[in-house]
Parts: C-alpha cells; sequence; structure tokens
C-alpha cells in the first residue's frame, strides 16, 4: 500500500490502525488486517464511495474553514441580521 500511495509505510500503518479503531477494518488477529462489512460495501459501490469521497474531499474541507472565514468576515453577521430582519 505504501509503494502504490507513496506514503511512508508508518503513516499506512497508522491510517489503518485509526481504520481499525472506526470499524472500517478489521484485525482478526495481531498483524492480519480484513475488510469489515463498511469497506467492503465502500469498495464494492461506487455510488456510496463517491459520495463519501466527495464529503470528504469537498464539504470537509469547507465546514474545517468555516470559523476562519467568520473571523476574517465579520460584516457577514451583520448582513445575515439585516436579511433575517426582513423576512
Amino acid at each position: 500500500m505504501a509503494t502504490l500511495s507513496g506514503l511512508a509505510e508508518s503513516d499506512i500503518r497508522k491510517l489503518i490502525r485509526y481504520g481499525v479503531t472506526q470499524r472500517i477494518f478489521q484485525e482478526p488477529r495481531p498483524g492480519v488486517i480484513t475488510h469489515s462489512a463498511a469497506s467492503l460495501l465502500l469498495a464494492r459501490d461506487t455510488g456510496l464511495h463517491d459520495y463519501v469521497a466527495t464529503c470528504s474531499d469537498e464539504l470537509w474541507q469547507a465546514a474545517a474553514q468555516t470559523c476562519n472565514a467568520m473571523a476574517r468576515s465579520p460584516a457577514l453577521e451583520s448582513l445575515h441580521r439585516l436579511y433575517v430582519s426582513k423576512k
């Protein structure tokens, strides 16, 4: 996996370990990683895979920057109040 992804093996191990803790993968015995029902579904269902990819690639990035955007543009709160008061 490290060779295919270009990531360090230590990073791959951390990501897989995280996947096990989140029940995305299973570790039936030490050092052996297998699919869980969730990862198997993600691997086989292209629609679900695309949805998860969109959420993680696009929506997560936007959500992660929301507070920064609000801090940089405090005037937006005033515009929101003006808009809401006109309804």
